[in-house]
């Protein structure tokens, strides 16, 4: 897969209009409880096997789509789910639509997720300070230092799993370029009297299976998606400072993004048949929540980023999670 051609694709494919429209990274967020019909389509994305019994993750994984397709947000913290299927109504060719199970969960839900890799266990925080565009300034900065922190942690990690020595390479090298990228933001917003928070993660689960998830989101789609709004900002933003940012930050962020899905090819060989089917069907949500995700964004998003209208950003998404998942 080559990010760049994808990135500029899309592009190409969803002309953008000058609508501006804003950003926020500091999303409300609920507490749900509900239950909801399953169609086999669901479960199929989910890795559910029919006549098997679903796992935990699972059975998240099922939560999420069900609480985004009738909410229109996403499950940041599910508390507890459970997962009825009909045996006799779910095979390998029941249609996508058919509703074959029924799922029953609670946990907290935020509007739209922040922007770019979080390492794994990050605790978000937003800018203070300053005025409007100062303080998404730094909130970004913060993200752009979690990075750094992400991509460090990365490198560890594979350095302790036996990965191949280039991959740990490209993720110090990474880890550079995320610092430099919240240096330039931090500037910005400090010119504008914010105060950039510093990231923190808690303590997290190790194993390759949880990399390998917590890297298909977060690697694979979130910052994917995330180089690709930096090109839309290098365009259109009306500040010649900020272009110039995004600019730089947008070539950055395309090679971080080829790092994620080589960095996916090597860990789904080092996992069983039923790993690799919960990666896919993490991958596969991320995808699948990426068009809600864009236009919750490009209507809160602050008109100096320069993103796009919400119907341009909808039509990117699609555009663009279509590719990833060819």
């Amino acid at each position: 897969m080559d990010m760049r051609s994808i990135i500029a694709a899309s592009l190409a494919a969803v002309p953008l209009t000058a609508c501006p429209s804003t950003w926020n990274c500091n999303p409300p967020e609920e507490a749900f409880d509900d239950a909801w019909d399953t169609p086999a389509g669901w479960l199929r994305d989910a890795g559910v096997e029919p006549g098997a019994t679903p796992s935990a993750e699972q059975c998240e994984t099922v939560c999420r789509t069900a609480y985004y397709e009738s909410r229109g947000w996403q499950a940041s913290v599910i508390d507890d789910c459970q997962l009825s299927v009909y045996d006799d109504r779910y095979d390998d060719a029941s249609p996508a639509d058919r509703v074959v199970g029924q799922v029953v969960c609670e946990g907290t839900g935020i509007e739209f997720y922040c922007e770019g890799r979080r390492p794994l266990g990050h605790v978000e925080a937003a800018g203070v300070g300053g005025d409007d565009l100062g303080r998404v300034l730094a909130t970004l900065a913060h993200l752009e230092a979690a990075s750094v922190l992400a991509f460090a942690q990365l490198a560890e990690l594979l350095s302790t799993h036996h990965a191949p020595a280039d991959l740990v390479r490209r993720c110090r090298r990474a880890a550079d370029d995320e610092r430099r990228h919240a240096a330039w933001l931090g500037v910005l917003a400090q010119q504008r009297g914010a105060t950039v928070p510093r990231p923190r993660a808690e303590p997290a689960a190790v194993d390759l299976l949880s990399i390998a998830l917590h890297n298909a989101v977060e690697g694979c789609v979130h910052e994917a998606w995330a180089a690709l709004e930096a090109a839309v900002a290098a365009e259109r933003a009306p500040d010649a400072a900020l272009r110039r940012a995004w600019a730089r930050i947008a070539a950055d962020e395309a090679a971080h993004a080829q790092l994620s899905w080589d960095l996916h090819d090597w860990l789904c060989a080092q996992l069983s048949a039923d790993e690799r089917a919960r990666v896919q069907a993490a991958r596969t949500a991320a995808l699948r929540a990426l068009p809600g995700r864009a236009a919750t964004v490009a209507h809160q998003a602050h008109p100096a980023l320069g993103f796009p209208s919400v119907d341009r950003a909808t039509a990117l998404a699609v555009d663009f999670a279509g590719r990833l998942a060819a």
